[in-house]
């Protein structure tokens, strides 16, 4: 049990964090590609 937090805990925590960066350039690059804008309350 123990060394499966050894191994998964460093190894989940260096994932997340290393793909947070691609991420929010992905979700940029797709805001832009598709135009998105904020959506008003007189629109709904």
């Amino acid at each position: 049990m123990w060394l499966h937090l050894i191994v998964w805990l460093p190894l989940v925590a260096a994932l997340s964090l290393g793909l947070m960066r691609p991420g929010k350039g992905l979700m940029t690059a797709l805001h832009m590609k598709n135009m998105a804008r904020e959506v008003r309350n007189d629109e709904l």
